[in-house]
């Protein structure tokens, strides 16, 4: 090449590397740290995309067009890059919940708008395309102008008249909340000698002959086999709100989970096939697919839109009876709870159709899990055979009541794509419970049509059995009837639910209070409150009632003549009303502690009722004196050492004040606990107490404790609690609890390695999936298991199990593909059982 013409051409390539240097600066894998979402145009194949080098794929979401990539890119300079790439229509950076999970948003938004509001006029003035009507709801979904920014088009929209309200269309990953146990086992959820069950068969006794079916909504990530021949002609709808087809099918193995929960209610009763269905072919089966990018540990993406569009669907149905919902994610999503509480309110011309959810198996005493988190859904735990709460089952404040959930007869996937090679299978988990409780409320519906949303959840709390030792208290926030941490409400009785909806004899109705709150549940004396109450009668349509709804103050939870009266309400019921809220404001006498707001319907007992032992609520209050109180508090907690071993001892220090000093000398107790977790509870096991003197001089005094610990490895807690006997009124009730954690390891075991003999000859242990890629269960209970080993078949030791991993499924994703032996202890007795890792 000759130089006047190599110059100019090397000027060339240099300006050409000096300008893609700008959109392409020097960046390592390792500095790709954020996430964006790029949407192109319909047309578009993603998988046809080739990226550039510096842009990371993350995942692909095909039904919304959208890809998820990697970069550290600004984003101007993203948007320069990506122009090259055919149609791109929209950008936009990825975000996460408070739970570390991701949210891509689609570049589309859901408009709640009037109902008088023509939906394509303002599409014409938004200059957007429709790309969903979701006429049950009123809401549509639209594609964001291209180039414009969410938030512009968002004020845009609320500008607008005619447009309530705006959501952001986002993709979120959600988790099936299941569990599974392979053996098959009958349907003792149904009936069992033990009385351990929901009362079905006595429930379906009930059933008035000449009831019309209803159906199920039954929401899940996943298809169905609506081929098996135990759910055959039971569909009265598919939806798939992916790509707004009928198309549900699925026998993928993926995908067995909605399978196992349409049997739940769906399989056919007395055909001689596979598992019966709670709803005795009196509920039809309505399923619908929200999710996509499905995966073998039960997670799928799905988005605002699809979830909306699912309950639309199912609002759309005049003969829906229930939803149910057996998957969850740590996003709160404006728009699904909003379609929610529509379907609550608005469903069923204007009745409103009950929403159940599963809380999810992770064992969790906290959580926050949609949508069994969203306000009025009723979240449903799981219940053994044995009436105890599942140990992997969410459970704590945000549990409405708990179902049967272990190892429940349903139907399969036919075939060996499922959890069994059959066409049934034993299904466990939330999961489970969720669709078994949902049956309950949809039978309540087809049993008495005219009962609203509201109702069946009442109805389903007040017949709960209390079943599992459980303590059952009144509690201010679930207030339909006593309730606990571990069980909520309760486990679910069918018989009863039904019971308490049926119809009432003309003139015989049953009155009873509902919705009980209090403006303030922890007031000071000389405060004013505001207390309601929904007085409610189960026979609207009788004759006129004027029944009193009488409100107290006490200092018990009883009703009695001590009590002081705060005044009456008289409801005018019946006649077509079946309630009437009512309220009253009380000024708190003198006093502190503990005191209760008593309600009583029908107090007069004027009405001869069906049911006169539900007239009672009761609403828990603290009542202080003001700042003046003294707080007592604990200082300098802590134990001698954090990580333990089973059976030794260890000292347990703190110091508890007082604040202000003591007028004269007063005592307080400060009491130490041993714990499973954080929560005090009667059922934790006491260690002792010391007693603190508190003077016009002294404030605080040093305390110490020594305990041995007990043969339960593990995560544990040392809890201590000032004032333990309430003797003193405080300022601050709620800061005298301390919680220590601590770890608690086995006691070395002189375990023969080299030996395999199964010397645990009484049980029947065994693990599974075998082989398995990720986990291993162990198919015993758990809580007698002191220890655990994974060996290689030579007796060579690979890894030790904590007591935790035991309860929620040994991990062995670390280890290589070969042959293993899985070695138990109770501490005298071993078990070995061979596994293979694929």
């Amino acid at each position: 090449m000759k130089w006047p013409g190599y110059f100019p051409y090397m000027l060339s390539v240099c300006l050409i590397v000096l300008g893609l240097s700008q959109w392409f600066p020097s960046t390592s894998k390792s500095e790709l740290t954020k996430e964006w979402v790029v949407r192109f145009s319909d047309d578009i194949s993603l998988d046809n995309i080739r990226w550039p080098e510096e842009l990371n794929l993350i995942s692909l979401h095909a039904p919304t067009h959208c890809a998820v990539i990697q970069s550290s890119l600004s984003e101007d300079d993203m948007r320069a890059i990506l122009e090259p790439l055919d149609r791109t229509y929209f950008l936009s950076a990825a975000r996460k919940d408070a739970g570390g999970s991701p949210i891509y948003p689609t570049g589309s938004v859901i408009l709640a708008l009037d109902q008088e509001i023509d939906a394509t006029q303002i599409a014409q003035l938004l200059h957007c395309a429709i790309e969903q009507h979701l006429e049950q709801l009123h809401w549509i979904t639209v594609r964001i102008p291209q180039g414009e920014h969410y938030e512009s088009f968002r004020n845009r929209c609320l500008s607008t008249v005619g447009v309530k309200d705006v959501f952001s269309d986002e993709i979120i990953v959600c988790q099936s909340h299941q569990t599974n146990d392979p053996l098959y086992n009958s349907s003792w959820h149904i009936a069992q000698s033990n009385d351990k069950d929901i009362d079905a068969d006595e429930g379906w006794n009930l059933l008035p002959s000449d009831a019309a079916s209803k159906s199920i909504a039954l929401i899940e990530g996943v298809g169905f086999d609506t081929l098996n021949a135990d759910l055959s002609g039971r569909f009265i709808d598919r939806y798939n709100a992916v790509n707004q087809t009928t198309n549900v099918y699925s026998n993928a193995t993926v995908d067995k989970h909605g399978t196992a929960v349409a049997g739940i209610p769906g399989a056919i009763w007395n055909n001689a096939i596979s598992a019966a269905g709670l709803g005795k072919n009196k509920l039809w089966l309505q399923v619908i697919r929200i999710g996509y990018n499905t995966t073998a540990s039960g997670t799928f993406s799905t988005s605002s839109s699809y979830q909306a569009a699912a309950i639309n669907r199912a609002m759309s149905l005049s003969t829906t009876a229930a939803i149910s919902m057996s998957f969850g994610s740590t996003t709160y999503q404006s728009a699904f709870y909003t379609a929610i509480q529509s379907a609550l309110t608005q469903g069923r011309t204007n009745k409103g159709i009950p929403v159940f959810a599963s809380t999810g198996n992770s064992g969790l005493s906290s959580w926050t899990n949609y949508p069994a988190s969203y306000g009025n859904v009723i979240a449903v735990g799981a219940t053994t055979s044995q009436d105890l709460r599942s140990t992997s089952s969410n459970h704590g404040p945000a549990l409405t009541l708990s179902a049967p959930g272990s190892s429940i007869a349903t139907t399969d996937i036919t075939g060996a794509n499922g959890y069994s090679t059959g066409d049934n299978t034993s299904f466990s988990g939330t999961s489970a419970a969720a669709p078994v409780a949902a049956s309950v409320g949809a039978l309540m519906v087809v049993a008495n049509p005219n009962i609203t949303a509201s109702q069946v959840k009442q109805f389903l709390a007040q017949s709960c059995d209390k079943v599992g030792g459980y303590a059952y208290t009144n509690n201010a926030t679930q207030n339909l009837s006593t309730w606990s941490t571990q069980l909520g409400y309760g486990r679910v009785n069918m018989r009863a639910a039904l019971q308490l909806c049926l119809p009432q004899t003309p003139g015989v109705p049953d009155i009873y209070a509902a919705n009980a709150s209090a403006s303030s549940i922890a007031p000071t004396a000389g405060t004013t409150i505001t207390i309601q109450a929904t007085q409610t009668t189960t026979a609207q349509t009788v004759t006129a009632i004027s029944p009193t709804l009488e409100y107290r103050y006490s200092i018990d939870a009883m009703w009695s003549a001590d009590d002081i009266a705060i005044g009456t309400d008289l409801s005018q019921l019946g006649g077509g009303i079946a309630e009437e809220i009512e309220s009253i404001t009380y000024t708190i006498p003198a006093g502190n502690g503990a005191r209760y707001i008593l309600i009583m319907a029908d107090a007069t007992a004027q009405i001869n009722e069906s049911n006169e032992n539900n007239n009672l609520l009761v609403i828990p209050i603290t009542v202080s004196t003001g700042s003046t109180l003294p707080d007592i508090f604990i200082t300098g907690a802590s134990v001698s050492a954090n990580t333990v071993t089973v059976g030794q001892s260890i000292t347990i220090n703190a110091i508890q004040q007082r604040n202000p000093l003591a007028a004269s000398s007063s005592y307080a107790s400060l009491q130490y606990r041993f714990s499973p977790d954080a929560i005090w509870e009667t059922t934790d096991i006491l260690i002792g107490s010391d007693i603190s003197t508190f003077t016009t001089t002294i404030g605080s005094e040093s305390e110490n404790i020594t305990y041995t610990i007990p043969n339960n490895p593990g995560n544990r807690y040392i809890l201590l609690r000032c004032d333990a006997s309430n003797t003193t009124a405080e300022s601050n009730e709620n800061n005298n609890v301390v919680a220590i954690p601590i770890t608690i390891v086995a006691a070395a075991i002189q375990e023969p390695f080299n030996s395999l003999i199964d010397t645990w000859s009484d049980v029947q242990c065994r693990v599974y999936p075998n082989p398995s890629h990720d986990k291993l269960f162990i198919d015993e209970d758990t809580q007698t298991i002191q220890a655990a080993w994974i060996l290689k078949t030579d007796g060579q030791l690979c890894q030790t199990i904590s007591r935790e991993e035991i309860a929620a499924g040994i991990t062995i994703s670390g280890l290589d593909p070969g042959v293993y032996v899985l070695r138990i202890s109770d501490g005298n007795r071993y078990f070995s059982s061979r596994f293979i890792k694929e």
